[in-house]
């Protein structure tokens, strides 16, 4: 066969060759990216998840926050932002429908810190309380504020605590027009006795059962009363232990409301 014939047929399987191998290259390509964008689509649904999950423990009063005057324009912009990025991570987690299982692994490592250190710059650094009142309703501190708060560590059996709030009724029916606001966290062992108690005694404002978290979350001691002031920053601006009197919390609520 002369030589230029074969020349030819080289040629032309080596361009062969090299179409096939350019095909594949692309090909391949397109699927690495498609995996790839299957993974990024995984790990957002995973996040999503975990911050869904943490929404009602975290974020709770975001609206209450962005509608009041607590806030400087700039934390109202990143709040506003935060807010967005959920909700896009919520409209993905929709359009994906990955199943629970499937991503149960990714969300027990998906670490949610920077939200909880973005929200105590928004919330000040008074721990938030979440649960359920004395009467099984919804309970979050986070929507009180913008009020200036009084927090009361008490307990039915403790005769300073049951001294002390008499002083606490007076005192929100004086304020609560102009930004005051009272939760009482009982140490007693059954809601049945408190409920009574407030019941009985016709405590307005919202009472709540004490547990390992909030002890720890705001470092009790063994003593109570103790009672701590929260700034409409929701900053803790002052400590009481033990019986303190009526004109005590008033000047306070005079300072800070």
């Amino acid at each position: 066969m002369p030589v230029n014939k074969l020349l030819k047929r080289f040629i032309i399987v080596f361009i062969v060759i090299m179409v096939l191998y350019i095909i594949f290259k692309i090909f391949l390509g397109f699927v690495i990216n498609k995996s790839r964008k299957a993974v990024e689509k995984f790990m957002q649904e995973a996040s999503q998840k975990v911050l869904a999950e943490n929404k009602d423990k975290n974020i709770l009063g975001l609206k209450h926050l962005e509608d009041s005057d607590v806030l400087d324009p700039d934390k109202k912009l990143e709040l506003k932002n935060l807010e967005k990025d959920l909700d896009k991570l919520s409209d993905i987690a929709k359009m994906l429908g990955i199943k629970e299982d499937e991503i149960k692994e990714v969300l027990n490592n998906v670490n949610t810190s920077n939200i909880e250190n973005h929200l105590k710059k928004v919330l000040g650094d008074a721990p938030n309380i979440l649960g359920e009142d004395i009467y099984g309703e919804e309970f979050d501190l986070s929507k009180f504020v913008g009020n200036v708060i009084i927090l009361d560590f008490f307990a039915t059996w403790c005769p300073p605590c049951m001294k002390e709030i008499p002083s606490f009724v007076n005192l929100l029916n004086k304020y609560q027009d102009k930004g005051l606001q009272i939760v009482g966290v009982s140490f007693d062992e059954n809601k049945e006795i408190v409920k009574n108690f407030k019941n009985r005694k016709g405590i307005p404002y919202p009472m709540i059962m004490a547990n390992e978290k909030i002890i720890k979350d705001y470092n009790l001691g063994n003593a109570i009363p103790e009672t701590f002031i929260i700034n409409k920053d929701g900053n803790i601006v002052k400590r009481y232990v033990g019986f303190q009197d009526e004109s005590v919390f008033e000047n306070d609520i005079k300072n800070f409301i």
